[in-house]
C-alpha cells in the first residue's frame, strides 16, 4: 500500500481524505501540512494522521510516496516544483500550474528525477464518463463531428459562498475562486473529458467577458479581477472534431453537461461532476423515406455508490488511485501526464481570449484501461462503497450486458466490507456491522430510527464519542431547511414550541419528530422536565422543557391526510404561525433523497454543524429521557 500525504489542509483536504476511504487497499492519507497550525492538527486528529511541522519535513518523511496539493492555484507551480524535486511522486489540484510553459517545465522536473505527474480532475474516469467512452468507441452514434461542453456554474456570488464550511469548519475559499477565475478553476473538467476521447486540439479561438462586474458576497462588493466570469471558444481537435466550450458563472442554473453528435446520433452527459450522471442516447433510423430518432437514457450501474461526502457524487481521490496503479507499472497514467499539460495550456489560451495554434501529440485514451473488468483483474478496489440495508446485499452483477445494442461491461459485485456504512432498514447484523465500521475508522450513517433501536435495545450500545457515528436528524433532513427554521426559530431565542403532526403511522415517526425537537431546542443536556402522554401508538403526546431552555409541546396522532400545525415564541415576542413547509419538509423523509442528502449532494450554506458529534450525545440523552412506555415504542 503507497502512503499519501495532503499539502493544504483547507476546505478540500477534508473531502480528499473522506473519498479516500474508496481505495484503502490501493493507498492510505498518512499525514498533512498546512501553513494554519490550528487547520493542520484539527484535521490530522479528525482522520488519525500526522500533522507535519513544515513543509519541508512532509517532503522529508521516506515513507510518503506522493504528496497532493490543496494550495491556491497561484501556489502550485512552486509547491509542485519542490514536490518533484524531492523524488516524490504529485498530484496536484487543478490546475497543475498558471501557464502551459511552467505545467511543461513540471513534466521536465517529473521525467529528471523518476517520478510521475498526476493531476485532478479525475472525472475522466468516472463510471459515466467510462461509459460513454465505450459508446462511442463501438460505434454507437457513428462517426462524432460535433461536441458541445458546457461548464456553467451557478451565481456563486449570490449563493452566501462566505457560509460554505466543511464539517471541520474551514470556509470554502472564495476570494481565491474569483481571483483565479472560473475557467482556469472549472474548465478542466470539460477539457479533460474531451481530450481523453479525442486527443489534443489543434487550434483555439476564445471570447472573454466578465458578464457581473458587480459581484457582491457578505455585503461588500468584490474587487474587480483580472479573471473573466465567462469565455467561449471554438475547439478545433487534430482528429477532425470540432467542440464549442462555454464556461462561466453568470447563470442562475447550473450546467455542467456534454453533448456529442455523430452521423448516426448524439450522446449527451447530464453532469459530468456526477460520476453516475444519466446518460442520453439518440440514434437515427430510416423510416418511409425520411428518419427516425430513438431516444433512450441510460446509465452506469449505480450499485450502491461511494463514499464522497460532498456537494456532488464525485470521488476526488479516484484520480489518485490511478496514480498508485501507473507507479505499480500495473496501467496507465490517465490522470496527468501530457494529457494535463495539454488541458494546462488549454485553460491558459481560454482564458486570455483570441486565437492560437497548439502542437500537443498525444493519443487518446481509450475507455478499456478502466473499465470494471479491467480493474477487478488488477486488484483495484470496486468503485461502490454504500451498504444499503432494506435489503440483501446486490449479487455479483454478470460480467457484461447490451444496453441499446451496444456491448458493455459493468461493475463488478458489491464488495464484502462497505467503505461506509447507512443503516436504513431492519437488519439483526447491524450492532455487529456498527461496531466493525467505527472500529475501522470509517463512517456510519444512521437514521434517528434506527439510532434510537440501537440505543434503547439491550446489550452493547454504539459509541456515541465516535467521530465517524454520525446520527440525530431526520432521515430526509435538508440543510437549506435546517436554516430555515433556525432562522426563523433561533435555538437560543426559542421560547415555546407547539405542534401536532398527523400521519399515518405516529409511532414509525417518533424518532424523527424527537431528533427535530433536538435540532431546535440545540441544548447541551437532557429535558428537566419529559412527559409522555397516552400509551397509545395512534396518540402520542410528548411535552418537554430545558432548564433555561425552550419548552416544546408535540403531539403525533393517527390520520388520513399528513399535515403538521405549528405555532412558536420567542422572547419577548407574540405567539405566530411555524409554516408547515418548514416542518414538512424536514420530516416526511424520501430514502433515496435522504442518502443523498447524507452525503452532502446538496451543497448548502454552514453545512458543518450538521454531524457533531454533539448531536448523537444530545439525540441519545432525550431518548434516554424517555419513560419506558414512549422506549417501547421503539421495539
Amino acid at each position: 500500500m503507497l502512503k499519501v500525504a495532503i499539502l493544504g489542509c483547507g476546505y478540500m483536504a477534508y473531502y480528499y481524505a473522506m473519498a479516500a476511504f474508496n481505495h484503502r487497499a490501493l493507498f492510505s492519507i498518512c499525514g498533512g501540512y498546512d501553513t494554519d497550525e490550528q487547520r493542520a492538527s484539527r484535521w490530522a486528529a479528525h482522520f488519525q494522521a500526522r500533522a507535519y511541522p513544515s513543509f519541508d519535513a512532509l517532503l522529508a518523511d521516506p515513507d510518503i510516496d506522493i504528496v497532493v496539493n490543496l494550495t491556491p492555484p497561484q501556489q502550485h507551480f512552486d509547491a509542485n516544483l519542490r514536490i518533484l524535486r524531492s523524488g516524490k511522486h504529485l498530484y496536484s489540484e487543478k490546475p497543475l500550474a498558471m501557464t502551459g510553459d511552467q505545467a511543461r517545465i513540471l513534466q521536465r522536473v517529473a521525467q529528471l528525477h523518476g517520478v510521475l505527474l498526476g493531476a485532478a480532475p479525475s472525472c475522466l474516469l468516472s463510471p459515466a464518463v467510462t461509459l460513454a467512452a465505450q459508446l462511442l468507441e463501438q460505434g454507437a452514434i457513428g462517426r462524432p463531428r460535433f461536441l458541445h461542453l458546457s461548464m456553467h456554474d451557478f451565481r456563486v456570488d449570490l449563493a452566501r459562498p462566505e457560509r460554505w464550511i466543511n464539517p471541520l469548519g474551514v470556509g470554502w475559499p472564495y476570494a481565491n475562486e474569483f481571483e483565479t477565475g472560473c475557467t482556469a478553476e472549472h474548465s478542466a473538467y470539460s477539457l479533460s473529458i474531451a481530450l481523453a476521447w479525442f486527443g489534443p486540439v489543434k487550434s483555439v479561438d476564445s471570447l472573454t467577458r466578465t458578464a457581473i462586474p458587480d459581484k457582491r458576497v457578505a455585503g461588500a462588493p468584490l474587487p474587480p479581477g483580472p479573471s473573466p466570469d465567462f469565455t467561449t471558444s471554438v475547439l478545433d481537435f487534430a482528429n477532425g472534431v470540432t467542440g464549442h466550450l462555454t464556461c462561466g458563472i453568470v447563470c442562475d442554473i447550473a450546467d455542467r453537461s456534454i453533448a456529442i453528435h455523430g452521423d448516426e446520433g448524439s450522446l449527451a452527459l447530464e453532469d459530468c461532476w456526477d460520476y453516475f450522471s444519466p446518460l442520453r442516447l439518440s440514434r437515427r433510423r430510416p423510416l418511409g423515406g425520411g428518419q427516425h430518432v430513438e431516444t433512450r437514457t441510460i446509465a452506469p450501474e449505480r450499485g450502491a455508490g461511494f463514499v464522497h461526502d460532498y456537494g456532488m457524487e464525485m470521488d476526488q481521490c479516484m484520480g489518485i488511485a490511478n496514480l498508485c496503479l501507473a507507479i505499480r507499472n500495473h496501467s496507465p497514467l490517465l490522470c496527468g501526464g501530457e494529457l494535463a499539460i495539454h488541458a494546462t495550456e488549454l485553460c491558459e489560451r481560454i482564458s486570455n481570449g483570441g486565437s492560437a495554434r497548439l502542437d500537443a501529440s498525444f493519443q487518446p485514451l481509450s475507455a478499456q484501461p478502466w473499465t470494471a473488468a479491467a480493474r477487478a483483474a488488477l486488484g483495484a478496489p470496486p468503485l461502490i462503497a454504500w451498504r444499503q440495508e432494506q435489503g440483501t446485499p446486490a449479487a455479483a452483477l454478470p460480467a457484461s450486458k447490451t444496453i441499446a445494442g451496444i456491448h458493455l461491461d459493468t461493475l463488478p459485485a458489491m464488495p464484502a466490507a462497505p467503505a461506509c456504512l447507512y443503516a436504513a432498514g431492519n437488519d439483526s447484523e447491524l450492532p455487529r456491522r456498527l461496531e466493525e465500521t467505527l472500529a475501522a475508522g470509517l463512517p456510519a450513517y444512521l437514521p434517528p430510527s434506527r439510532f434510537a433501536q440501537l440505543l434503547l435495545r439491550n446489550g452493547p450500545r454504539p459509541d456515541l464519542s465516535s467521530p465517524w457515528l454520525k446520527s440525530g436528524l431526520p432521515a430526509g433532513y435538508r440543510a437549506d431547511i435546517r436554516d430555515a427554521l433556525r432562522q426563523s426559530l433561533p435555538p437560543k431565542q426559542l421560547e415555546t414550541l407547539r405542534w401536532e403532526w398527523t400521519t399515518a403511522a405516529p409511532a414509525d415517526r417518533l424518532a424523527d419528530a424527537l431528533a427535530l425537537c433536538g435540532l431546535l431546542a440545540d441544548w447541551p443536556d437532557a429535558p428537566v422536565e419529559l412527559r409522555f402522554g397516552p400509551n397509545q401508538r395512534d396518540d402520542i403526546r410528548l411535552d418537554l422543557q430545558w432548564s433555561n431552555g425552550p419548552r416544546i409541546e408535540m403531539r403525533i396522532r393517527r390520520g388520513e391526510a399528513d399535515a403538521i400545525q405549528a405555532h412558536a415564541s420567542l422572547r419577548g415576542m407574540a405567539e405566530f404561525i411555524v409554516p408547515e413547509a418548514w416542518l414538512a419538509a424536514a420530516l416526511r423523509p424520501d430514502p433515496e433523497a435522504a442518502l443523498r442528502q447524507l452525503s452532502w449532494r446538496v451543497r448548502l450554506p454552514a453545512h458543518h454543524a450538521d454531524w457533531q458529534p454533539a448531536h448523537s450525545f444530545r439525540f441519545a440523552a432525550l431518548l434516554y429521557a424517555l419513560p419506558a412506555p414512549a422506549q417501547a415504542l421503539f421495539h
